[in-house]
């Protein structure tokens, strides 16, 4: 049985929503998760360094305080919860890198979401995910 999910997530109602039932289900498998919460802050066009900057720690501090909450909730329903936030707009690579280096053993994602500044669908995520890597994947 799977032991290690990763759980992508981008903040919305739905990413809540599937968080819910991944708790649920680490429940009853006695899965330990990582949740991943991957986004892409473009600055505007000829933005000075230390406004692009100053956009990358707002988005830092926010992933932050949105993912110890996540962690708060998994710990409250007894699972063992990692967290990592990575700034990105090649999303793909980092759900299976993060899978990978953290040793997931199924990848679970909800069937839409905000995924950034990329025109991916959950088809073509999911496509791209099963292309790469060899981890199982869920679309809950």
């Amino acid at each position: 049985m799977f032991e290690h999910f990763l759980l992508p997530v981008d903040g919305s109602p739905l990413s809540d929503s599937t968080f819910h039932k991944v708790i649920t289900f680490a429940q009853e498998t006695e899965a330990r998760i990582t949740v991943l919460h991957c986004s892409s802050h473009a600055s505007p066009v000829g933005a000075s360094v230390p406004v692009r900057d100053r956009i990358a720690q707002d988005a830092q501090h926010h992933a932050d305080r949105y993912l110890k909450g996540i962690a708060r909730k998994a710990s409250a329903a007894g699972i063992k919860c990692e967290t990592a936030y990575v700034s990105s707009d090649r999303l793909v690579k980092v759900i299976v890198a993060t899978a990978e280096e953290r040793g997931c053993d199924l990848i679970l994602i909800a069937p839409h979401g905000r995924w950034g500044v990329q025109p991916l669908t959950i088809e073509s995520i999911r496509e791209s995910i099963l292309s790469v890597s060899d981890i199982s994947l869920v679309v809950v």
